[in-house]
């Protein structure tokens, strides 16, 4: 795995198992009172971040706020980079390459609207790590070290 914040001198790095061009994946950190908005997926056992798969055609920019209105039905703007991770998918084995924005909701996430893909939104502080996966677990100690979430 490896991490570099955006704008910063400062990057940790850990080697990775593969040498492959990453796949690229794009999501975005919306923060309210220090909390993160995160989603739970109906196929899935825990909460994410908003975010996905970069299409050939797209920028990370561009995916990251396409992926937003696709889980959450609400539009992203201002978006500014954070930070990079790097690491070797759990599921496939390939290098994945997450980029992580952080943006504005143009709009509240809607219960009774959201896509059929989103269970529930929840605004969320650390104390949920137990009941995240994947990058998220990895995100939310860097946030709180940040001090952008309790």
């Amino acid at each position: 795995m490896g991490i570099a914040f955006a704008g910063e001198a400062t990057a940790i790095f850990v080697k990775t198992s593969s040498q492959e061009s990453p796949i690229p994946w794009a999501g975005v950190v919306f923060i309210k009172d220090h909390k993160m908005l995160m989603l739970k997926e109906t196929n899935k056992s825990f909460l994410l971040v908003p975010g996905g798969k970069v299409e050939p055609s797209e920028t990370n920019e561009q995916a990251a706020i396409r992926e937003v209105y696709e889980e959450l039905g609400v539009s992203a703007s201002n978006l500014a980079p954070l930070v990079t991770i790097r690491e070797d998918s759990k599921k496939s084995g390939q290098l994945v390459e997450f980029r992580v924005f952080t943006g504005d909701l143009d709009g509240e996430p809607d219960e009774v609207n959201l896509p059929e893909k989103t269970e529930y939104v929840v605004w969320a502080d650390s104390s949920t790590i137990f009941e995240t996966g994947g990058l998220s677990k990895k995100l939310i100690p860097l946030l709180v070290e940040k001090d952008m979430i309790n």
